[in-house]
């Protein structure tokens, strides 16, 4: 799972203009204004696209998907 956190954390810090340490990986990343409802969006399809899985509207509703550790858990699971 390090490899998919260490993807988003990258990906937001440079979408958000911050480092890598600057990211907190626990916290909800729409409060913390790292992304926002389009943002989201966009990234699980950048997500898709890059890692060649598919992840189904169960898949995104069933998870807390604000939260970057439940990202890149949700990630692993898929590229198992």
């Amino acid at each position: 799972m390090d490899r998919y956190r260490q993807y988003l954390v990258r990906n937001l810090a440079e979408k958000n203009d911050l480092t890598e340490n600057q990211i907190d990986t626990t916290i909800d990343i729409f409060e913390k204004g790292y992304i926002d409802s389009i943002g989201i969006f966009s990234l699980l399809v950048e997500i898709e696209d890059n890692l060649e899985i598919e992840l189904s509207l169960e898949d995104i509703s069933s998870l807390d998907v604000y939260n970057i550790n439940n990202i890149a858990s949700l990630i692993e699971t898929k590229c198992q």
